[in-house]
């Protein structure tokens, strides 16, 4: 592993040292003990740390880090992984360039004085630039199986996708970090967005009886990886009122299996599960459409409406929703001037509302759904619990997202929520009042100082953010409540 990064010495930040044997174990342990069952991409069973692209390796080892209360030496090493990606794609984009302007070589021999030195290169299939040369003169590491037939490792469908992987948690850990932390990782979205394009937002089917374990776990990892990719830029929608770079069209991969398929620790184990419960494949688009459908009438070529799905599944699905408000609140100020600032159509709340509705439901009906985030399916389906209160809220409440949260500055923050008017009156508004009464209710019932020092690895930043809104949406409920003179309404009360 320190060879990988030696190789990346001279753009690593002065003074990096890459950590000792014992904090490396460390960190990882906090990695994979706390982030990881948040955004579950990579298969543990079948993961080897030490075959980890550099990028990769460097940015768990980071977010590891402050999950061990070290901040300082995850913020450096976030610095670390970041230069390290950096440098990767500037490699990889210098063997591509070099392939189109190097001249071609002549039939049994080679134009003299023209033709670049001879580097091992070949276009590989799928246009892939395979050899050891790059721009800055480095030699690209072979490593293992990615090595053979002449592939390049740092150039492989794997690699490529580590980067992928490394971007994704650079962005999401950089979302909730200081100021110029978040700074650094808002303009790595783009570059990511373009990565996860080119690799493609269709995958191949997972339930064929032929795949091994292994080739199962790859497919079904990068699947969660792209996915994944796009539920954080949906919550940046929340956020940073950002537009997402990855629209839901654009996706035609079906959703992941379960977390008992994904957890199995050998291929028998994975193979007995299959067996028990049959896979079913179950197209992204698909499910998010049936969302929108009457219950009485299921396409013909899917499973019954709102059939269970995997908790992985139930929280794309409802960023998915989230994208879907904010996208219509954005064109709604244009398509309907009339109507007051932050408010939706009677049409588009109707069905949204029904949307939500049934995705209720159908977290309801998933076997792994679960309010408590230490059960063995990991604490998704409870992250998605908060983004359905967030999503009622966005979608009734005419509150605007708070322009100074990227700024980290409670003051500026704290104005802007409370220079913002009340919110309306209504069954819409209602039902959304009740589901922060029930996000507040919970942190209250166990204690708020109770869950600020001890839920650390079971609450994500879900939570936090869901529950501000909601205390603001209360607040300023009970603001209008009281200034208005007549009586609650049955939906009120």
């Amino acid at each position: 592993m320190q060879s990988k990064i030696d190789d990346f010495a001279s753009v690593l930040p002065a003074g990096f040292e890459f950590p000792s044997r014992y904090t490396l174990s460390r960190f990882l342990e906090g990695y994979f003990n706390g982030f990881h069952e948040h955004v579950p991409f990579l298969h543990v069973p079948t993961l080897s740390v030490s075959a980890l692209a550099p990028e990769l390796l460097l940015t768990l080892v980071a977010i590891g880090a402050q999950y061990r209360f070290e901040a300082h030496r995850g913020n450096g090493l976030w610095y670390a992984a970041r230069a390290v990606a950096i440098e990767q794609g500037m490699r990889r984009n210098s063997a591509m360039v070099a392939e189109i302007v190097s001249p071609p070589l002549t039939c049994g021999s080679e134009s003299a004085g023209l033709s670049p030195p001879s580097t091992g290169r070949s276009l590989g299939e799928g246009g892939a630039v395979n050899g050891n040369v790059n721009g800055n003169g480095h030699g690209m590491e072979r490593v293992g199986s990615e090595a053979q037939d002449g592939e390049n490792f740092s150039n492989s469908h794997t690699a490529r996708l580590e980067t992928i992987q490394a971007l994704f948690l650079l962005v999401a850990v950089g979302t909730w970090a200081p100021r110029v932390l978040l700074r650094e990782s808002l303009t790595l979205r783009s570059w990511l967005a373009q990565l996860v394009q080119e690799s493609g937002l269709t995958n191949p089917s997972t339930s064929h009886p032929s795949l091994t374990w292994e080739e199962w776990a790859r497919i079904e990892s990068e699947k969660r990886t792209k996915f994944l990719v796009y539920c954080f830029f949906n919550l940046h929608c929340i956020a940073y009122d950002m537009p997402p770079p990855l629209s839901s069209t654009s996706i035609h991969m079906s959703l992941p299996q379960t977390a008992r398929e994904w957890k199995a620790t050998s291929a028998r184990e994975w193979a007995e599960i299959r067996t028990a419960h049959p896979p079913v494949e179950i197209p992204f688009l698909a499910a998010l459409a049936r969302l929108f459908d009457p219950p009485s009438s299921p396409p013909a070529d899917l499973p019954p409406p709102l059939a269970p799905t995997s908790a992985m599944g139930n929280y794309i699905l409802i960023t998915a929703l989230i994208q879907q408000i904010f996208l219509l609140r954005q064109t709604t100020a244009i398509s309907h001037p009339h109507l007051p600032p932050h408010t939706l159509p009677a049409s588009h709340l109707a069905s949204l509302s029904h949307a939500l509705k049934n995705w209720q439901a159908s977290w309801e009906r998933t076997p792994e759904s679960s309010l408590d985030p230490t059960t063995p399916a990991g604490p998704v389906a409870f992250n998605s619990t908060a983004l359905l209160r967030l999503a009622y809220i966005r979608l009734h409440s005419d509150l605007a997202p708070n322009p100074y949260l990227a700024l980290r500055d409670p003051i500026m923050i704290a104005k802007a929520w409370a220079g913002q008017g009340g919110v309306g009156r209504g069954e819409g508004v209602a039902r959304a009042v009740q589901q922060a009464v029930l996000a507040l209710g919970v942190p209250i019932r166990i204690g708020i100082a109770f869950v600020a020092r001890t839920q650390t690895f079971g609450w994500s930043i879900q939570h936090s953010l869901c529950n501000v809104e909601c205390a603001i949406l209360l607040c300023k409920w009970l603001e209008t409540i009281s200034l208005t003179p007549h009586s609650l309404t049955p939906d009120e009360r």
